[in-house]
């Protein structure tokens, strides 16, 4: 008596024993996961606009990790996802070519340097979640002009486009695309800028 076959079956586990293979949305990216978390350590994909997915393999992308895309020239518009909460430092350093970044509404931290020498970005919109910006996080930006903060962020705020504290106590940065006339209020008793001649 000939064995009998069943194809059908052995077709069905070699599709479970293979590996999965991710989409090709996700290709672009490197990345670690850890505690079942995703962090975004590189990107290969070509010029352009790049949307960060918000999850990967099941698990949210919830760090841009430290130099992620650093010297990417050809990036010109970036969406961090709401899944994210800490962008690292230098993550889009040297994004020269970056003209727009949407940041999500649920990233506490930027780092060191993040956007540093992105010449790009003429606006920057910090949502109510942020309460840290590391130092020199967009030094450099030439045509950056103006920040604008979320009215319901209770650590920072912007006047006349400049980013300080939310007490008005501390400039944290002064957009370098600004036109160097400006009123600094008489309640700030710490810089935290350093590129700009005020």
């Amino acid at each position: 008596m000939k064995p009998q076959r069943y194809p059908n079956i052995l077709i069905f586990l070699a599709a479970l024993l293979a590996p999965a293979l991710p989409p090709s949305a996700w290709a672009q990216f490197t990345f670690t996961t850890n505690n079942d978390v995703i962090t975004i350590t590189g990107y290969n994909g070509g010029a352009g606009y790049v949307a960060i997915p918000s999850t990967i393999n099941g698990y949210p992308v919830t760090s841009v990790g430290t130099n992620a895309f650093y010297n990417r020239f050809a990036l010109n518009g970036v969406t961090i996802p709401n899944s994210v909460t800490n962008i690292g430092d230098e993550a889009f350093y040297g994004c020269s070519g970056l003209t727009n970044v949407t940041i999500g509404n649920s990233v506490i931290s930027i780092g060191n340097d993040a956007f540093q020498y992105c010449y790009g970005l003429t606006t920057v919109t910090i949502p109510g979640s942020v309460s840290n910006i590391g130092n020199r996080a967009f030094a450099g930006c030439s045509s950056l002009a103006n920040f604008t903060v979320n009215v319901t962020n209770p650590s920072l705020a912007s006047v006349g486009g400049v980013l300080f504290n939310e007490a008005l106590t501390t400039l944290v940065e002064f957009p370098g695309g600004m036109a160097r006339k400006y009123a600094i209020p008489d309640s700030v008793t710490t810089f935290l800028c350093w590129q700009q001649t005020l």
